[in-house]
């Protein structure tokens, strides 16, 4: 279904370039993996400056805000639960660090919040405009702190990972009980799709739609509360991509 409105054509061309990018990595012994985290880092590392300048000065559109402050609510609710006092959440793809204003005004505190990002430029920008909050620069599938966390976001990141289902099962692993893990992308799943149409190389697939993301739940000992829009569809085009898992004994 995500495919179906891109032209056979273009399909074609995608996959003959992805076994000439796959012929590339055994000729000279490179990793997927590796590269594609080599060309992501760069890509963001050269436009970190201007995109934490470009949200200094302006603010997300209405729409997109809302979408936000919902999953980061999510979130919020999942630290906060119970009155605890350790309460911690993750963000992963951090960025520049876009998120803290929606997980401040949604009464987390600073020192609650860990963001880790792939981008060491993104992370310094983070670092010099959000006191209190710990940012790590690292690559996710292997981020392994000793402590767990309430509640982890990936907000428009996980199609940029070399592994979404890695990336879900890391973040799985590092959920306490009856923590959130939320995936959000505010511009929606079919945003995604054409992403991965005009660059499939960094961006390898369409997001995880609701049938994948039970599978991959069931495997990964979590349940899936709120199941995201399909691509294409009017509540994809209305309230973007939404998923939240719970993590259960």
């Amino acid at each position: 279904m995500q495919q179906a409105n891109i032209p056979q054509r273009d399909l074609d061309g995608s996959k003959r370039a992805k076994i000439q990018l796959e012929g590339l990595y055994l000729e000279h012994g490179l990793d997927g993996n590796g590269m594609h985290n080599i060309c992501q880092k760069t890509t963001w590392d050269a436009s970190a400056d201007a995109k934490a300048a470009r949200a200094s000065i302006g603010q997300m559109p209405a729409h997109i805000e809302e979408r936000v402050d919902k999953a980061c609510g999510v979130i919020a609710e999942a630290v906060k639960r119970k009155g605890r006092k350790d309460g911690r959440c993750l963000d992963v793809g951090c960025g520049h660090g876009a998120l803290i204003p929606n997980f401040i005004k949604a009464g987390m505190y600073p020192n609650q919040i860990t963001g880790v990002d792939l981008s060491t430029e993104m992370i310094r920008n983070a670092q010099e405009s959000y006191r209190g909050v710990d940012f790590v620069a690292a690559d996710f599938l292997e981020f392994s702190p000793e402590e767990g966390y309430d509640g982890i976001i990936l907000c428009s990141a996980l199609h940029d990972l070399p592994d979404m289902y890695g990336s879900l099962a890391n973040a799985a692993s590092l959920l306490r009980d009856d923590g959130k893990l939320v995936l959000v992308h505010a511009q929606g799943a079919m945003h995604v799709v054409g992403q991965n149409k005009a660059n499939p190389v960094l961006v390898k697939r369409a997001l995880f739609n609701s049938k994948e993301l039970k599978v991959i739940a069931e495997e990964l000992n979590l349940v899936l509360d709120h199941e995201p829009a399909e691509a294409g569809s009017e509540v994809d085009e209305k309230e973007g991509y939404l998923a939240i898992l719970t993590k259960v004994d």
